[in-house]
């Protein structure tokens, strides 16, 4: 995707509980010239997608309501086939190919916190 599109075939939803994360995720990507959307959930993040459509979705797996994992079957289940990058501070491989194979997650990256 270049990073030159604009509106919302350029925009990204950042779908994190903590703020500061969220944050700092949308300064990254907005630095890229990506148009930004944040969500604090999957519940946020479909009412986000009902009402804008994104071109990708960067999610953290572990929130309240409505986790990682559920959104992602949501968004299968909508038949929705925006590329979805899963980020995670838990490291576990059996994870990474579930959410990758199954949900059909377009990258699966673990956060380690130092």
């Amino acid at each position: 995707m270049p990073t030159d599109v604009k509106g919302s075939a350029g925009t990204v939803l950042v779908v994190d509980d903590d703020p500061q994360e969220r944050s700092d995720l949308s300064e990254i990507i907005a630095s890229l010239g990506y148009a930004v959307e944040t969500a604090v959930d999957g519940e946020d993040a479909l009412a986000k997608i009902d009402a804008r459509p994104v071109a990708a979705i960067l999610t953290d797996l572990m929130m309240p309501r409505m986790d990682g994992f559920q959104l992602l079957r949501a968004l299968l289940e909508r038949g929705e086939l925006t590329p979805a990058i899963v980020l995670t501070g838990f490291n576990d491989i059996s994870n990474a190919v579930s959410i990758v194979h199954e949900l059909r997650a377009f990258w699966f990256l673990s956060l380690i916190h130092i």
